[in-house]
C-alpha cells in the first residue's frame, strides 16, 4: 500500500472532536506503513495542538498543522466567498484550496470531516482505481429532489463532502481551484458551500466511492426498505446489499447531526454516541464533560415527534422538512 495522507480541517471549537476522529484513525490503521496527517489550522489553540501532536507521536505517526494565510489573504478567494447566509459556514471552503495549502504534497490525500469515526482500514483508498476521475466521494443519503435547487437535474449524482479522496496531481493539472473561484464569482454561492460547489462544478469528474467510506446515520437507524420508501433516489444509488455490507463493516462513519444532536452532546439521541464514546475514552480528552445542545422550538418539536411517532412516519416528516430547508438555503 502507498503512503496514507489524511487531511482534516478545524477551528478551536471542533478541535477535540477532530482529535477523537484522529484517534480512531490511528487505532484502526496500525498496519499502514506510513500515515501523514495534515490539519488545516483555523485558529486552533496552542495547547490543543500540543495534545494532538503528542497523541499522534505516541502512535509513531506524523502530524502537521497547516497555516491558512495563503488562502484567507488571497483577494480573489476572500471576495468570492465573502457572502454568508443561511447554513453557510464561513471557512468550510478552506479545504477546497488544498493545493495552495500543501504545495509540497503530491499524489493522493483523503479529506475527512471532524465528525467522523474511522472504523476500519482506509489504506485501500491510496490505490483504488478512480477511473481517471480527480476526486472520489460517497453519495449523500439525505439530498434527493433538493439538488434541483442548486441547478442539478433530479437524476444527477449528488455527493456528500464529509470524505473526499483527492488526486492532487489532477487537482493541479485540471485547475480545480481556479474553476471553484470562477464558479463562485460568475455563477453563484450555495447553501452547503463546499459540498454544493463540488457537486455542481465537478459533476462528471467525481468517482463514486463505496458507501462504507462515508456511512451516514440514516443507514444505521432505518432498514433499507423503510429508507427507500421515503428517499426515492432517481440517480443510481447504492444497492441494499452494498449498504448492508457497509453497516456490518464500515470504514468511516460520519456523524451527521441526528434529530439536531451530535454524539458529544449530553442530551443526544444520536445513534453513534457509543462509537464516539469508545474513541473519546482512548483519547487525551477522555475526561471531556459533554454539554447539552441548546434547542430552539423547532428542534424541541422535532425531538418530540421523534420520541412519540413511529419511526417510518417521523422519517417522512423529516424528509419534507429537510428538503424544504435545502431549497430555502439555496434561494437566490
Amino acid at each position: 500500500m502507498g503512503v496514507l495522507n489524511v487531511l482534516y480541517q478545524s477551528d478551536d471549537n471542533y478541535a477535540i472532536f477532530m482529535g477523537v476522529s484522529i484517534c480512531s484513525l490511528l487505532e484502526n490503521n496500525r498496519a499502514a506503513e506510513e500515515i501523514n496527517i495534515y490539519v488545516i489550522d483555523d485558529s486552533i489553540s496552542g495547547d490543543m495542538k500540543r495534545q494532538i501532536e503528542q497523541m499522534v507521536v505516541s502512535y509513531q505517526r506524523r502530524v502537521r498543522f497547516v497555516p491558512t494565510e495563503s488562502v484567507l489573504n488571497n483577494d480573489a478567494i476572500r471576495t468570492a466567498f465573502a457572502y454568508t447566509g443561511m447554513r453557510k459556514n464561513t471557512h468550510s471552503y478552506l479545504k477546497l484550496f488544498v493545493d495552495m495549502l500543501l504545495p509540497d504534497i503530491s499524489g493522493r490525500i483523503v479529506y475527512i470531516d471532524c465528525d467522523t469515526a474511522i472504523e476500519g482500514d482506509i489504506s485501500p483508498l491510496t490505490e483504488m482505481d478512480m477511473q481517471g476521475h480527480g476526486i472520489g466521494m460517497v453519495l449523500d443519503s439525505l439530498v434527493t429532489d433538493g439538488r434541483c435547487s442548486v441547478g442539478m437535474r433530479a437524476d444527477d449524482n449528488y455527493y456528500n463532502s464529509g470524505v473526499i479522496l483527492i488526486d492532487l496531481d489532477a487537482w493541479r493539472s485540471e485547475h480545480y481551484a481556479e474553476r471553484i473561484i470562477n464558479h463562485v464569482q460568475n455563477i453563484r454561492t450555495y447553501g452547503t458551500v463546499d459540498q454544493d460547489i463540488l457537486n455542481m462544478e465537478f459533476l462528471h469528474d467525481i468517482y463514486t466511492l463505496p458507501v462504507a467510506y462515508n456511512l451516514q446515520p440514516m443507514h444505521l437507524v432505518y432498514p433499507y426498505k423503510t429508507y427507500s420508501k421515503v428517499y426515492r433516489h432517481k440517480e443510481s444509488y447504492y444497492r441494499e446489499s452494498e449498504i448492508a455490507e457497509a453497516v456490518n463493516a464500515p470504514k468511516i462513519i460520519h456523524y451527521l447531526r441526528y434529530v439536531g444532536t451530535s454524539p458529544w452532546h449530553s442530551n443526544s439521541v444520536h445513534p453513534c454516541e457509543g462509537i464516539f464514546d469508545k474513541y473519546l475514552a482512548l483519547s487525551p480528552w477522555k475526561d471531556y464533560q459533554k454539554k447539552p445542545i441548546k434547542r430552539g422550538m423547532l428542534f424541541k418539536f422535532e425531538l418530540f415527534l421523534y420520541m412519540v411517532l413511529p419511526k417510518p412516519i417521523f422519517l417522512r416528516i423529516f424528509y419534507v422538512v429537510h428538503e424544504n430547508m435545502i431549497v430555502k438555503s439555496n434561494a437566490v
